[in-house]
């Protein structure tokens, strides 16, 4: 699971959980919800986006500050969690990131 906090993302390994396959895609429940399962080979790229706009992430335990960090991250299948105010923070936050970056 790969959770969105706003100025953080957090991976956490879970328990193995009953995956449906829907319209070429595969989904999995998770607190009552479904999300699609993610391709284990999107998890770096996919982390590397926040870690530029300015997030951390912890994978594992592991804290990840920079993109060349994610080398030493084992790729899994995941789904991906955000509230809207995590999303909006993280938006905030690497907007401003930007505008400090152009002065």
């Amino acid at each position: 699971m790969v959770q969105l906090i706003g100025t953080w993302v957090n991976v956490v390994e879970s328990a193995e959980r009953t995956v449906r396959s829907r319209n070429n895609l595969r989904w999995v429940t998770f607190e009552n919800k479904e999300y699609e399962l993610r391709k284990a080979a999107t998890l770096k790229p996919f982390l590397a986006r926040f870690v530029q706009g300015g997030c951390y992430a912890y994978v594992g335990g592991k804290l990840v500050e920079r993109e060349r960090e994610l080398g030493s991250i084992d790729p899994h299948p995941f789904i991906y969690i955000a509230s809207i105010a995590a999303l909006r923070t993280f938006n905030e936050m690497r907007k401003n990131k930007l505008a400090r970056e152009r002065h």
